[in-house]
């Protein structure tokens, strides 16, 4: 597919899935996906996408609450992770790796109870990865660092996959 997503992509409101990677689509993400609200699927990686990523419209409070994966990877998306991405409660693969992200990680990702992937590397997020990641029992991939900071799992109980060894 090549152009914009257009706006009247919220006229399909029963779709569950909206899968374009590896095209040559561009412009922003028009704020109508939010009227979309069985979406599970929505894939976009690859593309020549910017303007924001994470909009109210469908990342708010009222926003895409059925959404399991999300793929934005390699574009030219902006903007920062809100606090609301916390809603999106059976996400289980949040990627947006390679794009111009920026702010820090939102400790509302620890409650993603059924994320298994977590990819958000070459962005300019900054800060420390909030401790609440090691909420996440299901995580299976974690790809990225916010700038400037240093992983520390031990301290932080992020990638907690194998039980504590029994001492006899």
């Amino acid at each position: 597919m090549v152009g914009q997503i257009p706006p009247e992509i919220g006229v399909f409101f029963a779709m569950t899935s909206y899968i374009s990677f590896f095209n040559a689509q561009s412009g922003p993400l028009p704020s109508t996906l939010g009227y979309i609200l069985p979406l599970e699927t929505f894939d976009v990686e690859s593309n020549n996408l910017d303007g924001p990523l994470f909009q109210p419209e469908y990342a708010g409070t009222d926003g895409l609450k059925e959404i399991i994966n999300f793929r934005a990877s390699l574009n030219n998306f902006v903007g920062t992770i809100p606090a609301e991405i916390g809603q999106w409660t059976k996400i289980q693969n949040l990627w947006f790796a390679d794009n111009l992200i920026t702010g820090t990680i939102p400790t509302e990702i620890g409650s993603l109870a059924e994320m298994r992937s977590f990819l958000f590397y070459k962005n300019q997020i900054s800060g420390t990865i909030p401790p609440e990641i090691g909420n996440l029992n299901k995580l299976i991939i974690f790809g990225g660092r916010p700038r400037g900071s240093v992983l520390n799992t031990r301290k932080q109980n992020v990638l907690r996959r194998r039980p504590p060894s029994k001492k006899k």
